[in-house]
């Protein structure tokens, strides 16, 4: 509106038709930018350009609900009392529905509300014994894709019908639990009150934080971040085409921030269940889901009627009950868990070979491997011996080589070919790991001594914690000594070997 007396600006509608369709322009432009990226190698222009218009995007969206008059009130500044009295709240509220919906825990778990950097968790109510049975959570009190394709939600129809919800139930239960959050009606609304407003995995890191991620955590935090802005832009799209305007949820409210956050709540705290016919299924489940990791053994168990939980070992009264999460790799915990595991006893790293057109035997090899790029996962648990298998092929002589067929390349491979091929494998499965480590910008000393002087910032901690580990596993299978390497000026790492033979680091599968 102008300044000027007796001035009238264009009408409300028109303001807000405006910027509804800025918001539509920046939703295709970011569109066409992930979809023109091609395999992501670290942060490079293209990839900056597109968390640009990602950026864009955001501000437009935040100022159409500001017109609309949907964004929250900005209330005053909380004390820490305030936060705790409101917390407390939200977790009285949550108990009672538990409890009203039959999950009987109080006798043994109590809840931990902000238990040192891991934020909230369970607490043993008395002395535990291990195996002892903790808790049981009726199917009814699970929240799986199961739940959200069979209910009565306006979006039931686009949950069955269409094909990409269909292949992938992750982004199905994040949209399900997106219009649950927006639903003043929900049943899961004590539930979703709880869950986490924040998240420490890369998915919601800047892009000066990203650029602390080194190898295959980089990479594959690179991917997360491309697959999702597309997942948004298709469901944007998706949304649009059904017209999808109800009670609490509309297009103009699934903004991307929001389907960040469900997202990324079914990203930390999804679990596979077994569903009908035998088939597995994803699932959210209350309670249990605040459990905090630790090594050990799966003591979740599903039947017909529900989950029973039991404790992996004996806990003590006012002890957090921790839960094994799985064997799981760090570069897989830090991108979908949100935190990175010293003591890791199931950590991996995956690894690239490429095949040197410059072997006189690469046509046989390639033709065995059907590719010339293959990949290897090396294991702390076995060391070098997890990724002799391929070097012994790798290693073959002509004569070995004609021996080996694609049925029973996997049986050859897997134990000493002859002596001196054995002797090769090692040699040579040590200089590519060597080569390896030669590709990422930091040394191992120099991680070492960054760490305590940034533990009070906790994404670059996280991020050079797992360099650092991944690095430290490479070593010790290579044996190398980390005081041989030369100091590095850190730069955006680079995934890809330059010189001819060897290695780039590769990404890691998501989370069950």
């Amino acid at each position: 509106m102008s300044g000027n007396k007796g001035e009238v600006g264009p009408p409300k509608s028109q303001i807000l038709h405006t910027a509804e369709d800025f918001v539509q322009k920046r939703v295709d432009q970011l569109n066409q930018k992930v979809f023109a990226l091609k395999e992501t190698v670290g942060i490079d222009e293209s990839f900056k350009e597109m968390y640009s218009s990602l950026e864009e995007l955001i501000q437009s969206q935040n100022r159409l609900l500001s017109l609309q008059k949907m964004l929250p009130k900005k209330e005053e500044p909380l004390s820490a009392i305030q936060k705790q009295q409101r917390l407390e709240s939200m977790f009285k509220s949550f108990s009672n529905w538990l409890k009203t919906n039959h999950v009987s825990f109080e006798d043994k778990i109590r809840f931990g509300l902000n238990v040192g950097e891991e934020g909230n968790g369970l607490v043993a109510a008395k002395d535990l014994n291990e195996g002892e049975l903790l808790v049981q959570i009726p199917k009814e009190m699970i929240l799986s894709i199961k739940t959200a394709r069979e209910s009565e939600s306006p979006i039931k129809e686009i949950l069955n019908k269409d094909n990409m919800l269909k292949s992938s139930p992750s982004l199905a239960l994040a949209l399900y639990l997106l219009y649950e959050k927006e639903n003043p009606h929900s049943f899961w609304e004590p539930y979703i009150r709880i869950l986490p407003k924040t998240f420490s995995i890369p998915l919601h890191w800047n892009l000066d934080q990203l650029s602390n991620l080194q190898g295959s955590t980089q990479k594959e935090a690179l991917k997360l971040i491309k697959n999702t802005v597309k997942q948004y832009t298709y469901l944007y799209t998706v949304l649009k085409r059904k017209s999808l305007e109800v009670e609490g949820f509309s297009l103009n409210k699934f903004t991307f921030e929001k389907f960040l956050w469900a997202i990324s709540v079914v990203m930390t705290r999804q679990n596979s269940i077994p569903g009908d016919n035998g088939e597995f299924q994803l699932a959210l489940i209350p309670l249990w889901d605040m459990s905090n990791h630790d090594e050990g053994k799966i003591t979740t168990f599903f039947e017909e009627k529900g989950a029973n939980c039991s404790a992996m070992r004996s806990f003590k009264k006012g002890e957090q009950i921790r839960i094994f999460y799985g064997p799981r790799p760090n570069s897989q915990l830090l991108n979908y868990s949100g935190f990175v595991f010293k003591e890791n006893l199931h950590d991996s790293v995956k690894l690239l070979i490429i095949l040197s057109k410059e072997d006189p035997l690469y046509s046989e090899k390639f033709k065995l491997f059907n590719a010339d790029l293959l990949e290897v996962e090396l294991l702390k648990s076995e060391g070098l011996n997890s990724v002799l298998p391929v070097f012994r092929l790798l290693s073959m002589n002509k004569q070995q080589l004609d021996n080996v067929t694609e049925e029973n390349l996997a049986e050859v491979c897997s134990k000493e070919v002859s002596p001196e091929n054995e002797e090769s494998a090692k040699k040579n499965a040590v200089k590519f790991l060597e080569e390896t480590l030669q590709l990422y910008p930091t040394t191992i000393l120099e991680d070492r001594a960054l760490l305590p002087s940034i533990q009070r910032d906790e994404r670059k901690r996280l991020a050079v914690l797992a360099r650092l580990l991944e690095k430290e596993l490479i070593a010790e299978a290579a044996g190398t000594n980390p005081q041989s390497q030369a100091p590095k000026v850190e730069t955006t790492p680079t995934n890809q070997q330059q010189s001819s033979g060897s290695a780039s680091k590769s990404r890691r599968k998501k989370k069950n």
